[in-house]
């Protein structure tokens, strides 16, 4: 490919973004960036025309009909992936080597193998690599992270959480297949309340996973399940499922009181009727109280936190050490599951980033 010469977006100037994947989750995107003055919208990329033709008139964006004409569109300075898992790696260090700043959806990739690569590929280009962990900038997990800063729990000594959506199997899809969609569920799904556990409780020490083909056709782990052990001592399960009815739940357990977070996800993918729909209960022992929620349009947040990062060469709150933490706790739970016994996610950053500077010398 090509290497266009790509101008520095200027602070009065709106950032040029292209959408590459254009699944039912891409739309989202795209009605936030049109809620988003920093940016705009002009490419987009899949491999299917319908679904070009459609996501283009819909937006009013060009219509690419291949990747390198993608990449070569005037005034394009960065792309949002919104394509399914198993091809973010490809996709995301050739969009850094030519160039482009990558805001790529969760999880980051399948494997801390390609998530490690996506990194040092987006740093040796200089380009800003974002992921896409909307889920902690809700405002009532914001309201979680606020109270145990004011020891409002007293000291966390446990969590529990659990992510269900369900959905449609279609034999031909990449979600029921164990090669397309590793970690399942768990990857899929459970990456979000385990990065909100991250972003509460810093660092997973210890990880045990379980998983399962339970019930979806294929051989899709379509229930997963991890136990976390964090540095500062907060013992966490998360759960996560394809075949329950939708849910998110987060609870926390502390020496003072409890936190207990439960939100009714039928109204998903519609990020911003999420805080609408969650309830945030503190019990002390003695009383039960529904604490304030600030609904927050967190894709919103996101795009202007990826534009505000590629303008001032920064990075998002949500960069590729968040992405990587988070695809380690799955990781070292399918490595669990695999051999038995507790598996360290620091261990395996440090062992991998080791063997590929090993393979470069």
């Amino acid at each position: 490919m090509t290497m266009p010469e790509r101008d520095e977006p200027q602070a009065t100037r709106r950032i040029g973004v292209a959408m590459i994947g254009l699944g039912n989750w891409s739309y989202q995107l795209g009605h936030a960036i049109r809620r988003t003055p920093q940016v705009e919208l002009i490419a987009c990329y899949t491999r299917t025309p319908e679904k070009r033709e459609r996501f283009a008139a819909t937006f009013s964006c060009a219509n690419a009909s291949t990747l390198e004409e993608l990449l070569n569109t005037p005034s394009l300075h960065a792309v949002l992936i919104a394509a399914p898992a198993h091809v973010h790696t490809e996709l995301t260090v050739t969009c850094a080597r030519h160039g482009l700043h990558v805001f790529v959806e969760k999880p980051m990739t399948v494997s801390l193998d390609d998530a490690l690569l996506m990194s040092a590929v987006s740093q040796e280009n200089a380009v800003v690599l974002m992921v896409g962990h909307e889920m902690r900038r809700l405002g009532s997990v914001r309201a979680m992270k606020q109270l145990v800063q004011d020891g409002a729990l007293g000291q966390v000594v446990s969590a529990s959480a659990a992510m269900t959506l369900s959905g449609r199997f279609e034999p031909d899809n990449w979600r029921c297949h164990r090669d397309s969609n590793r970690g399942g569920a768990l990857m899929q799904l459970g990456i979000h309340p385990i990065e909100n556990l991250n972003y509460l409780f810093g660092r997973p020490e210890r990880v045990q996973g379980a998983f399962a083909n339970a019930v979806a056709p294929g051989d899709v782990d379509d229930v997963g399940a991890a136990i976390i052990s964090y540095e500062g001592g907060v013992q966490a399960v998360v759960n996560a499922s394809y075949v329950s009815p939708s849910s998110q739940r987060l609870s926390l357990y502390g020496t003072r009181a409890n936190l207990h977070l439960v939100t009714d996800m039928r109204v998903w993918p519609d990020a911003a009727a999420v805080d609408a729909t969650t309830e945030l209960v503190l019990e002390d022992g003695v009383e039960r109280r529904q604490m304030a929620i600030t609904p927050r349009d967190v894709l919103v947040e996101q795009m202007v936190d990826f534009a505000e990062s590629i303008r001032r060469g920064g990075s998002p709150e949500t960069g590729p050490w968040e992405g990587l933490m988070a695809i380690a706790v799955v990781e070292a739970a399918l490595r669990s599951a695999a051999k038995g016994g507790a598996v360290h996610p620091g261990r395996l950053i440090d062992e991998l980033t080791e063997k590929g500077a090993a393979n470069d010398r």
